[in-house]
């Protein structure tokens, strides 16, 4: 995926899906270490648990990217 995104220009991505404090974050980490722009949709992630996917939100994924919520993307 990540040679395909480089062949096509592709420089920031908008990160969603569930497991917030599992699937999301392990991509955030790749992304962010693969130097893309990450952003991070918050309404559009979920976590079995809401005190696991707050955690992350709050804590873990502001340090690969950033937190937006849906309405800001354009």
């Amino acid at each position: 995926l990540l040679e395909w995104l480089r062949r096509n220009g592709v420089a920031s991505l908008f990160i969603t899906g569930t497991a917030t404090n599992l699937v999301v974050e392990s991509a955030a980490r790749f992304a962010d270490d693969a130097g893309l722009a990450v952003s991070v949709v918050e309404d559009c992630c979920a976590s079995p648990s809401s005190a696991w996917h707050e955690f992350d939100i709050t804590q873990i994924l502001p340090v690969f990217g950033k937190i937006i919520n849906s309405k800001d993307v354009n």
